[in-house]
């Protein structure tokens, strides 16, 4: 009767494991695009740095006629440290130079960024992973690092009993490559293969680890006791797999409003510098 009744709460929470890591799963790939994506494209950042710099270059041509007319009729200003012509010349060169280059530096940026996220640059260092280790890596586990992630999270809380079925601690983190045969003992035929399916396939997915057959699956040991032949630690997986959702999601409203950020500070970035031509005012 105990059994039956567990056998209930099991499969009602693993329907919400199964819905908290689809979470971390979207969250996840929610993320990613974000990350590797601007708000504009290069053709509408182009078109409107076009449209600027002639409303700009104007201003500018004023600014500098107006300052060349204000040391005719005071020459003293000529020299002066802080509107002479030397500031006056170097806000010009300044603002020349940025303007070629800024667009160059966010460029960059973007790259950089993409090439960080896309070959696992950030998990090379933590890791030291080797070039093989690195490839394999970023080949399906990256694409499906929402499914890869989630499935890791549960595998702590969802795994072989070890103790129950009286195995080695190897068998709960690679069940399938290090105690495939007892296993293949305790499990039915057919449950057999919905394990090895769910848990031999790399990432693992945490709708087929969840399986009902596999979750209540039981065998029985020397003593003649009923046991689970998977140890579920529920309601502990579902607020962990909550708390990783809750973080993924202000991941990602973090990194969306950086990415606001940044496209605009890349449309106004010619304003600033033209302003710098004005010795006066132009840092403000």
């Amino acid at each position: 009767m105990v059994i039956w009744i567990l056998k209930v709460l099991r499969l009602f929470f693993a329907l919400f494991d199964k819905i908290t890591f689809w979470a971390v799963e979207m969250i996840y790939a929610l993320f990613m695009n974000i990350a590797s994506a601007g708000i504009f494209s290069q053709a509408t950042i182009q078109v409107f740095a076009s449209r600027i710099y002639v409303f700009l270059g104007l201003i500018m041509v004023f600014k500098v006629s107006i300052s060349l007319v204000t040391y005719i009729m005071n020459p003293d200003n000529f020299s002066k440290g802080d509107v002479g012509a030397p500031a006056l010349l170097k806000g010009f060169i300044f603002a020349l130079v940025g303007i070629v280059l800024v667009p160059y530096v966010f460029e960059i940026a973007y790259s950089a960024q993409r090439i960080i996220l896309k070959e696992n640059v950030i998990g090379n260092l933590i890791l030291g992973m080797g070039a093989e280790e690195n490839k394999e890596f970023t080949g399906d586990y990256l694409k499906e690092g929402g499914k890869n992630m989630a499935s890791t999270i549960m595998s702590t809380f969802y795994k072989p009993d070890i103790k129950a079925l009286e195995l080695s601690e190897e068998c709960a983190v690679n069940p399938i490559t290090s105690c495939k045969d007892d296993l293949k003992e305790k499990f039915e035929g057919k449950v057999w293969d919905k394990f090895q399916t769910a848990f031999g396939t790399e990432p693992r997915d945490v709708d087929d680890m969840l399986d009902g057959d596999i979750l209540n699956a039981t065998w029985q040991n020397k003593d003649g006791d009923t046991v689970f032949i998977m140890d579920y630690t529920f309601i502990f997986s579902t607020l962990c797999g909550l708390l990783v959702a809750y973080i993924l999601f202000l991941f990602c409203v973090d990194i969306a409003v950086r990415s606001v950020k940044l496209s605009f500070l890349q449309l106004i970035d010619p304003i600033p510098l033209i302003a710098r031509v004005d010795p006066k005012k132009g840092k403000d």
